[in-house]
């Protein structure tokens, strides 16, 4: 395949930097669950969102799934974690509202503007999939001047299974009229990569500089690249 017909595109650690948007809402919702549950330590909440001590997120939930998903997992293991076996879901509810206020710029990755009209120069269609909701996510591509060069955004509450399921890449690649065969995908956590693997993405490709590191995404990935200058892209 010499160019792809689409592709289909993570937001955040891919065309918008994870870290620099979710790392503080992440500490933030440490710190505000912990203060409202006794016993609980945000060092622990954070460690379980992914967060690490240097601010930047790896491997967890925040990096993967929605705000909803995440909710009902934090219930799960906090029910694994504390003595009283009861619904947190109010406590974890609020303390994502206000941790809300916490989350820091849409930043877009470097380079990335001008791969992707590159590939609209040629006629490629680019169609986010993310986890985040879908209007948050038009917001923010929009701040950083991406919305204007897709022809669709789907966030995870167009689809009934979230990643690393395939509803979001099949749809993705339904909206742009292309069969996934002949689609491409960009992401940058295992669960992006599998939701491509599931769909028949005919390439996927894994970016480092997100939550995973190369040899994370390496197993999943028909190619890894470390930035958007990367010629396996081109």
């Amino acid at each position: 395949m010499n160019r792809p017909a689409v592709v289909l595109l993570d937001k955040d650690g891919v065309l918008i930097d994870l870290h620099a948007r979710w790392g503080p809402v992440a500490a933030a919702r440490s710190r505000l669950l912990a203060a409202c549950i006794p016993g609980l330590e945000a060092s622990r909440v954070a460690g379980w969102l992914g967060l690490g001590p240097d601010g930047r997120l790896g491997a967890g939930p925040m990096a993967h799934l929605g705000r909803e998903a995440i909710a009902r997992e934090l219930q799960l293991w906090l029910e694994g974690h504390l003595p009283d076996p009861i619904d947190w879901q109010p406590f974890i509810h609020e303390a994502f509202r206000r941790a809300d206020g916490h989350a820091g710029p849409a930043v877009a990755r470097p380079g990335v503007l001008t791969r992707l009209n590159a590939w609209k120069a040629v006629g490629t269609r680019l169609v986010v999939v993310t986890s985040d909701g879908t209007a948050r996510a038009r917001e923010d591509l929009d701040q950083v001047g991406i919305l204007p060069l897709l022809d669709g955004v789907l966030g995870s509450d167009r689809v009934i299974r979230g990643k690393p399921f395939p509803d979001l890449a099949v749809a993705g690649a339904s909206l742009a009229a292309v069969p996934c065969e002949d689609a491409w995908l960009v992401g940058d956590t295992r669960e992006d990569l599998l939701m491509g693997r599931e769909a028949g993405v005919g390439r996927v490709i894994g970016m480092t500089g997100g939550a995973c590191t190369r040899d994370e995404l390496a197993p999943w990935a028909d190619r890894v690249v470390d930035g958007w200058d990367d010629p396996d892209l081109s």
